[in-house]
């Protein structure tokens, strides 16, 4: 058989880029299975692996098998890279997976998440009283969800309370707490 290009997207639970490197250069470089190999790693967890073999496809299959079934790597997916449909990349990916250079043999990304904007609570009750709830963005949408939880949870810990005193410092405060505590649980 002619040597064909494959992708292979690993999901996985690696505990760093060291891990990753190892598996990548160790494992799936040494296999008989693999020709020539380059790799994305995204999050220090997830991999994209290019590489040619000139296996048959279900001899392929078989033979990656054996040493993607751990307790490190949840899932992947094995395809030609030739039977690619579509791919939505940013720019410096697709061009490191469909336009390969020589000395371009890994490529590491890393996602930034996006910070939650901060609401006041009276800006957004005033948007809905001048244009409905249909006038409010997803984010608002959101931050008025978390916001009624928040203060169902309040008034049910209180409800023995005779008053409810809640401030827009308290409410800030509680945002800022619990902003920077799931932030910590989930980086």
């Amino acid at each position: 058989m002619d040597s064909a290009t494959y992708m292979l997207f690993i999901y996985g639970t690696f505990e760093g880029h060291d891990e990753v490197e190892y598996f990548c250069m160790e494992v799936m470089a040494t296999s008989p299975s693999v020709e020539s190999l380059r790799y994305v790693i995204e999050n220090n967890n997830n991999i994209i692996v290019i590489f040619d073999s000139t296996m048959e496809p279900h001899i392929l299959s078989t033979e990656l098998l054996t040493f993607m079934i751990n307790d490190t790597i949840k899932y992947y997916l094995l395809y030609p890279l030739d039977k690619i449909i579509t791919a939505h990349l940013p720019e410096k990916l697709k061009d490191f997976i469909f336009k390969p250079k020589e000395l371009d043999m890994n490529l590491k990304v890393e996602y930034i998440p996006r910070k939650p904007k901060d609401f006041d609570l009276d800006d957004v009750l005033e948007k809905i009283n001048m244009g409905g709830l249909d006038s409010l963005t997803e984010d608002e949408k959101n931050f008025l969800d978390d916001f009624s939880k928040w203060f169902f949870f309040v008034i049910f810990k209180l409800e023995t309370s005779l008053t409810l005193n809640i401030t827009h410092e308290k409410i800030n405060y509680y945002q800022h707490w619990r902003n920077t505590t799931i932030h910590k649980r989930y980086p």
